[in-house]
């Protein structure tokens, strides 16, 4: 019986396997057991290069009884998700004598996906990300992990690796415990000195993937991908071990290409290629250890692109690979070869996911960005998604919806430098406060969709944590950072442009002054007017409004009954109307009521009405008439404070007359319309590289000290959808009852009247 077992199932994990006895001390009695159905590991095995294989060591094809392995002194695994390792591991969890020590091996990505769920707070189970596995297979991963955990509890599991994982994993793998080993293949790079190289040299290299071959890939953008490069230079492509006969014939035809049949690692393959070797491969751990054993390879690396994922590609393998790619050599350079910076951007609804997938798309190639979606009560539907990032570079993609118990695991997974925390309130204060326990902690932003005034105490409270604030404009700038002042917060106020906007300074009227629309578009704001009398009154009026101009009126609604928006609507327009229909004040063809993405309703002769949305500004921004509705009151309650002096706010007697008047252009610039800045960009910039640099501290405690309100808000944020609903009508009821003013208090909603942007209209 042996006191030392190498478990290997690829070549990749025998030679780090070997590398380890070279670079810690050993037993004598020593088996490397190599899976007995695997023709290209045997070949390998069979022919390892000279010096390689210790003498005293045992070569043997199979894997240990359980009973054996649990018997060992030390066990050196290399995939810690197989089913057949984890098989091995649970039976070492009923040895009498105790845990083995077990050194975990390299073996791609896979080894780093296992420490991090071995470090979990969560204590997940250790299963692939591309599969979804059974309920025994499930049971099985939570033994091994717990057999793992357990061993790294007692200080008995080490880590051998060559890879150079996110700063943090390491960092919390030797704080939980852990012995991290690291090495450069030396003893593989003694061996192979005087090996000659076995293909033609003066090549390019493709690492080979099986990407496709698992179906997380489309296979033809993988074909086109290695076309690409074979149309620039003839190419090697070295075939991953599970990628199909049928899919290595393709490619092999292509002009340029010519592929090398799987078997021996591209470690020892490629070590005695010449200097300067152009390398090109998509997110793979390869691109990690190659240089270590080539000579200054050009590494070239494509992340992969959205439109290449297969749907049965899950959301967190997809942003765990290319997030991985991220650190490897020659990834992560921008146009000018500087460092690039990750920033994350979290949404809770659909007008904060506007304004972030337009934001994003502002950005220059020195930002890296991922649009996510936290799980909340007020999530949008598959067509509210769809509808926000209409016109970005994300409308065909898949926006990830992340569940707020994996939200720490899944910033972890891809390291930020910076969070945009685009939310409500409540949610920003969890984004912050989660992704400031991450061993290295982002820069924190947050902002709001739209018209961020009035500024208010409540809404910068929940925002606190955080090291800055977009406002959109020079006026918003100053008012908020009165608020800040007054509470004694640091948190910096940026001035961005809001994405949505396209003009080049202030927009010029597309329109003659007075003339009437071809149509009219009323754009709801959810807060106000909050009346149901007054709601009654703007349909009867845009109603009037639409015969008078002899016009169609068109209701563009942000969801349909049932959905949830950013803020919860006590009175909703599509209930009013039918009522109207019904008691036939307003005929069924006078009104129209459409969702859809505002952009597709702000089309040449439109005009925009709509008594406070930041919709207004997107019109005004295409040139297009443009109506404020001031019946109700120019003031803060009513959330069009803002537009005074705009020349825009009209009575109902001036909509119907058609009345539309152009915008004052002192207010334009003063507000929203300013001349574009690179200050945003330049400041996100500066606080990622603060945090690279570490010099970001965590907040001190006694500002983690939040009161009843904000604490109330944040457990809010993480219930479930019923739990919100009885509280509502709870809230309501007791609103109702004690005669104090009605407040939504929606999940992820944000109990603060500050907003047009942060209460509706972004869409």
């Amino acid at each position: 019986m042996a006191g030392t077992y190498i478990l290997a199932e690829s070549p990749l994990q025998l030679l780090s396997g070997l590398e380890a006895l070279h670079a810690v001390q050993h037993r004598n009695d020593v088996v490397v057991c190599i899976r007995e159905d695997s023709p290209s590991l045997a070949a390998f095995a069979g022919n390892l290069p000279a010096g390689l294989l210790p003498d005293d060591c045992l070569l043997h094809s199979g894997f240990p009884s359980p009973a054996q392995a649990a018997q060992a002194d030390h066990l050196l695994l290399g995939d810690p998700l197989s089913g057949r390792i984890q098989r091995l591991l649970a039976e070492c969890a009923v040895r009498p004598g105790g845990l083995p020590h077990i050194t975990v091996l390299d073996d791609g990505f896979a080894t780093v996906r296992a420490i991090r769920l071995i470090l979990s707070p969560t204590r997940q189970a250790l299963v692939r990300a591309r599969v979804k596995p059974t309920v025994r297979r499930t049971a099985l991963g939570h033994a091994a992990a717990a057999v793992l955990r357990g061993a790294l509890k007692l200080g008995r599991l080490s880590w051998f690796s060559a890879l150079t994982p996110d700063e943090s994993l390491p960092q919390r793998f030797t704080a939980a415990g852990g012995t991290l080993i690291r090495h450069s293949f030396a003893q593989v790079r003694t061996c192979l000195e005087a090996t000659a190289p076995d293909a033609p040299t003066d090549r390019a290299v493709i690492v080979g993937t099986a990407l496709a071959a698992d179906g997380l890939i489309n296979q033809q953008a993988l074909i086109d991908w290695t076309a690409e490069i074979g149309a620039q230079q003839p190419a090697l492509f070295f075939a991953h071990r599970r990628q199909t006969a049928d899919e290595l014939a393709v490619l092999d035809s292509l002009p340029g290409i010519t592929v090398v049949e799987s078997g021996t690692p591209l470690e020892l393959r490629l070590a005695p290629f010449p200097a300067h070797t152009p390398v090109y491969s998509l997110p793979s751990t390869a691109v990690q250890t190659l240089p270590l054993v080539m000579d200054s390879p050009e590494i070239h690396i494509t992340e992969i692109p959205r439109a290449w994922w297969e749907t049965s590609a899950p959301d967190s393998l997809r942003r765990e690979l290319n997030a991985q790619s991220a650190l490897s050599p020659g990834r992560m350079l921008d146009s000018q070869g500087t460092r690039r910076h990750r920033l994350v951007a979290v949404c809770d609804s659909e007008s904060y996911l506007k304004w972030a997938a337009a934001m994003l798309d502002g950005f220059d190639d020195s930002f890296e960005t991922d649009l996510w979606i936290v799980e909340s009560p007020i999530q949008p539907t598959g067509e509210q998604i769809a509808n926000a990032v209409a016109g970005t570079s994300r409308a065909e993609a898949e926006v990830p919806v992340i569940p707020v118990s994996r939200l720490e695991g899944e910033l972890s997974a891809v390291s930020p430098d910076v969070v945009l925390a685009a939310a409500t309130g409540p949610v920003v204060q969890t984004v912050y406060s989660t992704a400031a326990r991450l061993p290295r902690r982002p820069g924190l932003v947050s902002g709001l969709p739209g018209v961020g005034l009035p500024a208010t105490v409540k809404g910068q409270r929940y925002r606190r944590r955080g090291d800055a604030f977009i406002a959109h404009s020079e006026h918003e700038r100053r008012l908020y950072r009165e608020v800040n002042r007054r509470l004694g917060l640091p948190v910096d106020v940026w001035v961005g442009r809001l994405p949505m906007l396209k003009s080049v300074g202030a927009p010029q009227p597309q329109f003659a002054d007075g003339t009437p629309p071809n149509r009219i578009v009323f754009a709801p704001q959810a807060k106000v007017p909050e009346e149901r009398s007054q709601r009654r009154m703007v349909l009867l009026e845009l109603a009037r409004a639409g015969k008078q101009l002899g016009v169609p009126v068109i209701i563009k609604v942000r969801s349909r009954p049932g959905e949830h928006e950013t803020h919860h609507e006590q009175h909703t327009y599509i209930e009013i109307l039918s009522e109207l229909i019904a008691e036939g004040a307003v005929g069924p063809d006078d009104l129209q009521v459409e969702v859809g993405p505002m952009a597709d309703f702000l089309t040449d002769g439109a005009a925009l009405v709509t008594v406070s949305s930041t919709a207004a500004l997107e019109s005004l921004d295409r040139g297009l008439r443009t109506f404020i509705i001031g019946d109700f009151g120019v003031s803060r309650d009513m959330l069009n404070e803002v537009f005074a002096g705009s020349n825009l706010i009209g009575s109902f007697d001036d909509l119907a007359a058609g009345r539309f008047r152009h915008p004052d252009p002192a207010w334009l610039e003063e507000n929203y319309f300013q001349k574009p800045s690179e200050e945003l960009t330049q400041q996100l910039a500066c606080l990622a590289r603060r945090s690279e640099n570490y010099e970001l501290d965590g907040r001190k405690t006694r500002d983690s000290i939040q009161s009843w309100p904000t604490l109330r808000a944040e457990l809010r944020a993480h219930a479930p959808k019923q739990v919100v609903s009885v509280y509502r009508l709870g809230r309501s009821l007791v609103d109702n009852l004690t005669g104090v003013a009605k407040n939504p208090g929606a999940v992820g909603v944000e109990a603060e009247r500050h907003s047009q942007g942060d209460a509706d209209d972004v869409r």
